[in-house]
C-alpha cells in the first residue's frame, strides 16, 4: 500500500527580501499555504497566478454608472414610452451585450 503521509521536510535559508518575493508570490497564487506553493514549484507542478488588469479598472467604473442608465433607457423602451429608431434600440441592446460580457471577463 501507497503511503502518502509526508514524512520528509526540507529546510532553505532565504534573506527577508528573497521570503517576501516568494510570498508575493505565494499571495497570488491558487495556493493556500507556502508550503502548498514550494512543493509545487519543487515538483515541477503547474501553479496557477492570478493578476489584476488595471487598465480596465477605469473602463469598469465608469461602465457600473453607465449599467443602470442604460437599464433604464432599455426598459423604457421596451414601455414604449419614447418610440425609437430600430436602429438604435438594436444598438443598445449590442451594448449592453458587450457591457455584460466585458463584465464577466473582467471578474474572471
Amino acid at each position: 500500500m501507497h503511503d502518502n503521509k509526508r514524512s520528509k521536510s526540507l529546510t532553505i535559508w532565504l534573506t527577508s527580501k528573497e521570503f517576501e518575493q516568494i510570498q508575493t508570490q505565494v499571495l497570488t497564487s491558487n495556493c493556500r499555504h507556502l508550503s502548498i506553493y514550494a512543493r509545487q514549484v519543487l515538483l515541477l507542478q503547474p501553479v496557477t497566478f492570478f493578476y489584476r488588469n488595471a487598465s480596465l479598472d477605469a473602463l469598469m467604473e465608469e461602465l457600473s454608472v453607465l449599467k443602470p442608465r442604460l437599464d433604464w433607457l432599455l426598459a423604457t423602451l421596451e414601455k414604449g414610452h419614447y418610440p425609437l429608431q430600430p436602429a438604435l434600440e438594436d444598438t443598445l441592446n449590442r451594448l449592453e451585450h458587450l457591457l455584460l460580457k466585458i463584465a464577466d471577463e473582467w471578474l474572471q
